[in-house]
């Protein structure tokens, strides 16, 4: 009998340990990997999708900063998420909320301002921090706690030229040899 009541228990406390450990808060940008690519001059930008099923645990996001590995005067980073939206994200609201950039609406997590002035080929790169605060209901008056950031998402530009323009080139080289040929 006793060794029945073991079991019993030790299968309750596993199924109470898997139930906590499959409870999470993820932050993933959108792309996957935050790789865009882009023009010199150019507006870019990541989605996001962010999921809570952790009980009676609310996620606002409150800032979102991009730290740049390359030099500086490459371009702007600008906070969409935290600037626009206040949606607390958690059980009883929805567990998953995602969003495309829209440099128009705006949405998605945040903008990138490409200066103008850099050249084709160049990577940027660096790191997009998420900080959120964690409320126990879903109107966020009662704080559990602040400050609280999602691990360093790497981020990375690469500035390319356009298909369009590597297409004329060819074309313009090509009527080059054809000419010549025909001389």
């Amino acid at each position: 009998m006793i060794r029945k009541s073991f079991w019993v228990a030790a299968l309750f406390a596993s199924l109470c340990l898997a139930s906590v450990g499959s409870a999470t808060t993820i932050f993933d940008l959108n792309p996957f990997g935050g790789v865009l690519f882009g023009q010199p001059g150019e507006l870019l930008g990541w989605g996001f999708t962010l999921v809570n099923d952790v009980p009676n645990t609310y996620v606002v996001v409150t800032d979102t900063t991009f730290v740049q590995d390359t030099g500086p005067g490459i371009g702007t980073y600008t906070d969409i998420i935290a600037s626009n939206f206040f949606f607390p994200v958690g059980p009883a609201t929805t567990t998953t909320w995602s969003q495309v950039f829209d440099p128009n609406l705006p949405t998605g997590t945040g903008s990138f301002a490409v200066n103008p002035a850099v050249p084709f080929s160049t990577d940027i790169t660096g790191h997009i921090i998420v900080t959120y605060d964690l409320y126990s209901d879903p109107n966020a008056t009662n704080l559990i706690s602040s400050g609280n950031q999602f691990a360093p998402l790497p981020v990375e530009i690469d500035i390319s030229p356009e298909p369009a323009t590597w297409a004329l080139t060819g074309g313009l080289l090509i009527l080059l040899a054809t000419r010549r040929r025909r001389r």
